[in-house]
């Protein structure tokens, strides 16, 4: 899943950066019961998430949780950003147990 919301030619009030996180959130949310149904058990996810720059600093969805309440566990996070950049990039990945406990 790519999408990081409408393209932005200026850095945006924070307000503004919050209702796309906000919009953007819902997608997310509807999306991952679905990645659940078809991801094998012990196999991974790659989900990419934007982080907007807004004026007061960044935003970002908080993608572990929803992940995690959907049974994916975290794996690792990756921030790909460049210089000027208004919307970066949170690449995470995710796996799925398998339900078998090893010891």
């Amino acid at each position: 899943m790519t999408y990081l919301g409408p393209a932005l030619k200026m850095r945006p009030k924070h307000n503004d950066a919050k209702r796309i996180i906000n919009e953007l959130k819902s997608l997310y949310k509807d999306t991952l019961p679905e990645m659940n149904e078809i991801i094998r058990p012990g196999k991974r996810a790659v989900i990419i998430n934007p982080s907007i720059k807004s004026s007061n600093g960044s935003l970002s969805l908080n993608l572990r949780e929803m992940a995690e309440r959907n049974n994916f566990k975290f794996l690792k996070s990756i921030l790909d950003e460049r210089p000027h950049q208004l919307v970066s990039r949170e690449i995470n990945i995710f796996y799925k147990p398998n339900g078998v406990v090893e010891f």
